[in-house]
């Protein structure tokens, strides 16, 4: 897996980073994150860091300029084109498109992390502290790609309601095939 580039998205409450984390300490490869990024970008700005807040943000980043917004999200780990990488949290067709040029000669294999809808609102409830329902935050733009085009462009599916290490083996072993 030495030039391969693991893309994670999935549904909201759907562990992609719970996920993606355990993957890139396994593998020992640096992790970025796009939820990270826009949280500090929030912060920074004065706004609070809840979800309803970092969609908009992240939406206006993806409208003003993707290639400066993959950029930078790349820049948060010391990393060159070429080498292994974690993404977290692709959560637009046109970032995983600008993602797959900004990583070359890396490949990018998107995995999307599938978590059935009644699980999701569970953790929902659980986690956050938000009025709004699993419906109401899908319903953003940000939300829209992630539950269609990103999950048809996926190269594998993960089902992420097993055991951490079943989930983590299973990318593992699949990761391995690559160069």
């Amino acid at each position: 897996m030495k030039a391969t580039v693991l893309g994670f998205a999935g549904g909201v409450k759907s562990g992609k980073s719970t996920i993606s984390s355990a993957v890139a300490q396994v593998l020992g490869c640096p992790r970025v994150s796009f939820g990270n990024y826009v949280r500090t970008i929030a912060t920074q700005n004065g706004l609070p860091a809840v979800r309803e807040t970092l969609q908009a943000v992240g939406e206006s980043l993806v409208r003003t300029n993707v290639e400066q917004f993959c950029s930078a999200v790349l820049g948060q780990v010391v990393w060159k084109p070429g080498d292994a990488l974690i993404i977290d949290g692709i959560r637009h067709l046109e970032v995983l498109q600008v993602l797959k040029q900004l990583v070359l000669p890396a490949q990018l294999k998107l995995l999307y992390v599938e978590v059935a809808i009644t699980e999701r609102r569970r953790r929902l409830i659980d986690s956050e502290k938000t009025a709004k329902s699993l419906e109401e935050l899908e319903a953003h733009s940000t939300e829209h790609d992630v539950t269609t085009a990103l999950k048809s462009q996926a190269d594998v599916i993960i089902e992420g309601t097993r055991t951490m290490k079943v989930i983590v083996d299973e990318i593992v072993s699949w990761a391995s095939k690559f160069p």
